[in-house]
């Protein structure tokens, strides 16, 4: 385990936990940065959250109320007057989008902004080709799976001989560092600078 590292080829090798959870944060904070205002925008538009008088519900509950009462007379406002359930919504949409937005990184660059940041790309275990449509939808859903217990299914990427999470063993999938190309810039049809220049 301590001794000579094994190589995985000569042009991949398994990200680790503490690289993938760097790159999901950096995904995370273009989230917030990028994606929440747009989505908050299109659900302001389209799904807005009724407003909530608290003047009324604060009339509602009695004086002698204990704070579950009181906490339980809250909650009914807040269904009753649709609220729960338009929060609910938006959420869902937030995640849909979000998923969406994933998905689509992964399609069409194997790896999302931070990944790519950070020189790592989700590819197919056995054949290290880029990830199909069927393996997109299956570690979207493998990452609700890796979050269920405790996030447990995040942190095998630390144990792990292929650093995968569940997601990625449910979807067939690895991520690795893609090395930087250490080829010249010298195009392959030009011919090589002499010694003399």
């Amino acid at each position: 385990m301590f001794g000579r590292k094994k190589k995985n080829g000569p042009d991949k090798k398994y990200a680790n936990f503490n690289r993938r959870m760097m790159a999901a944060t950096i995904d995370s904070v273009l989230a917030m940065i990028v994606l929440a205002p747009i989505m908050n925008y299109f659900l302001t538009l389209y799904a807005p959250l009724p407003p909530i008088d608290w003047s009324a519900i604060g009339a509602q509950i009695p004086s002698n109320a204990t704070s579950n009462e009181a906490n339980r007379i809250v909650l009914m406002a807040l269904a009753e007057g649709g609220y729960i359930t338009r929060w609910l919504n938006n959420l869902f949409l937030q995640f849909v989008a979000l998923s969406a937005a994933t998905g689509l990184c992964w399609y069409y660059w194997s790896a999302t902004p931070g990944k790519m940041l950070l020189r790592m790309k989700v590819v197919d275990a056995k054949t290290q080709a880029p990830i199909n449509l069927l393996q997109i939808i299956m570690r979207l859903m493998g990452y609700m799976i890796s979050t269920m217990v405790f996030c447990l299914g995040f942190f095998w990427i630390g144990i792990d001989k292929r650093k995968q999470g569940w997601h990625d063993k449910l979807a067939d999938t690895v991520v690795i560092i893609v090395k930087r190309d250490s080829a010249a810039a010298v195009p392959s049809d030009s011919p090589a600078p002499s010694k003399a220049e």
